[in-house]
């Protein structure tokens, strides 16, 4: 019998019962919350998908500084770090950040080619066989390799690519899968270099890479992804030029498009002055729509778009803030606002260094991002769906709908308020059996280091992944969401046609 699919109409009605204006102290922080009593509907159409994203989509970072200081503390080759690590495969393992432009490739005792800068003397080496090891990581991890090469390694005005060639004999002989960048945040190169690059130039250098690339039967297919500018609309003092401007220029120089296969850039909300206050305002958390009007009014009709460096803070983190429970709202934030505005993959930084670790580097223990990245990771997949609000929205709470991996519907968001909404969703669905289970995550404080899901800590088996235990609710009663909370709403029974057919 030929089978009908029909598109599925929710409803989704927010009640909120509150009225009052509540002033919370938390160390020397006050956050003052205002709460107005009316119903907020959102409408999800599963019709028809509005974007679907890489299916690497949330991928992570090693810094190339790790590189600098031996990739110790802990050792790649740790059995509990490649445990952790590979729970949140498949994704991108990018190797990069400002040492990525001091770094010189250097096999065994031989004597580098390159030669850098006369400004450019803090350069450091990487051996082959830490490069081995990094390599060795990602694949025990399950995930892929994107390395970011030394742009500031110059021959007069232009890139020196023979390192990079020495770095490409030795992987192409080895059979290792890598994709490619080249320099990291150009426009800030006067700033952290006392060094200039234009984008017209770098356009030039870009090419050389891709040319260089065919050269190898092995990395002819190879992505080439960048500029990797950072701070779209920035009024930081080392950015030189805006992200915007810089990537204008570079996407207008000649045949550009033909080498870079995803445009790049890095995006964090904060920098290292950021208080608790700042990572819960909602305008924070708009900044991100902001920025990627700007990279898309800059690239123009440009087809993938990627961050490849991302987080809450910058420089390394706020101590006691970016590991802290308080920050993963902006995480999951992110990935639901990226994916809904057509950005294929976000990188976030990083895996076990800085204030913004997913894992501790000395207790190997997750970190809040660790667990949210998990619990991402395992409910949502690349089709993104269309949830809209009807009529005033409420700022504090933000809603995302993707497909799930089993075919069905999964909605995803965050409640930035402390008072608990109720969701009342409707569905055309006549199925008697139209249960949701919800994921809630909640911490004992904003700034605790525990995850509780659905009131249960969570923590982590020795020897086999977390499992994730729901809470079934009836989708014909509201749902409530607690204050301070990350949801996930999987609504198991929806099987959408679309789905079934782009995340089969």
């Amino acid at each position: 019998m030929e089978k009908f699919y029909f598109p599925v109409l929710i409803i989704i009605t927010l009640s909120i019962t509150h009225s009052i204006i509540t002033t919370i102290k938390r160390g020397n922080y006050h956050l003052n919350y205002y709460y107005h009593s009316r119903v907020q509907t959102y409408v999800l159409n599963t019709s028809g998908s509005l974007y679907k994203t890489n299916k690497l989509f949330l991928s992570f970072s090693i810094d190339s500084h790790q590189i600098r200081h031996g990739l110790s503390k802990p050792s790649l080759s740790n059995s509990e770090l490649i445990r952790l690590t590979s729970y949140l495969s498949p994704g991108y393992l990018r190797i990069g950040g400002t040492d990525a432009d001091r770094l010189v490739f250097k096999q065994n005792n031989s004597v580098s080619r390159s030669r850098p800068n006369s400004n450019l003397q803090d350069t450091f080496n990487m051996s082959d066989k830490k490069w081995t090891e990094i390599y060795r990581f990602a694949e025990l991890s399950g995930f892929r390799v994107l390395f970011d090469l030394n742009v500031l390694l110059r021959n007069g005005s232009r890139w020196d690519s023979s390192n990079a060639k020495s770095l490409l004999d030795f992987s192409a002989s080895k059979g290792y899968k890598v994709d490619w960048q080249l320099g990291n945040e150009p426009n800030a190169f006067q700033h952290n270099f006392n060094e200039t690059v234009s984008p017209f130039q770098l356009a030039k250098d870009f090419i050389t890479l891709r040319n260089l690339l065919n050269s190898y039967p092995k990395y002819q297919k190879a992505l080439v992804v960048g500029p990797d500018v950072t701070s779209p609309h920035s009024s930081l003092q080392e950015v030189t030029m805006p992200a915007e401007k810089f990537l204008h220029k570079f996407m207008k120089s000649g045949s550009v498009s033909q080498p870079v296969d995803a445009v790049a850039w890095h995006h964090y909300y904060l920098h290292r002055n950021a208080s608790l206050s700042d990572v819960l305002s909602p305008g924070v958390f708009d900044t991100l729509k902001e920025a990627i009007d700007l990279i898309k009014e800059a690239v123009k009709s440009w087809r993938l778009l990627w961050i490849t460096e991302s987080g809450s803070v910058c420089g390394g983190g706020v101590p006691g803030l970016s590991n802290r429970f308080a920050s993963s709202f902006l995480l999951l934030d992110k990935l639901g606002l990226a994916a809904r505005e057509g950005v294929a993959l976000v990188v976030r930084q990083s895996l076990y260094a800085g204030h913004y670790a997913l894992i501790d580097r000395t207790t190997l223990r997750p970190n809040p991002d660790w667990w949210v990245s998990y619990v991402y990771k395992k409910l949502v997949a690349p089709t993104v769906l269309s949830i809209e609000a009807k009529g005033e929205v409420r700022e504090t709470l933000r809603l995302y709908a993707h497909c799930s991996h089993n075919g069905s519907v999964v909605m995803f968001g965050v409640n930035l308020s402390n008072a608990p909404e109720q969701l009342m969703v409707e569905t055309s669905s006549e199925s008697a059996a139209a249960t949701v289970q919800l994921f809630q995550l909640t911490a004992p404080d904003l700034l605790s280091q525990e995850v509780i899901l659905n009131g249960i800590p969570l923590r982590l088996p020795s020897d086999s992944p977390p499992s994730l235990q729901s809470v079934t609710v009836d989708i014909f009663q509201p749902i409530k969401i607690a204050g301070h909370s990350i949801f996930f709403l999987h609504l198991g029974y929806l099987q959408p046609y679309v789905c079934q057919i782009e995340d089969s």
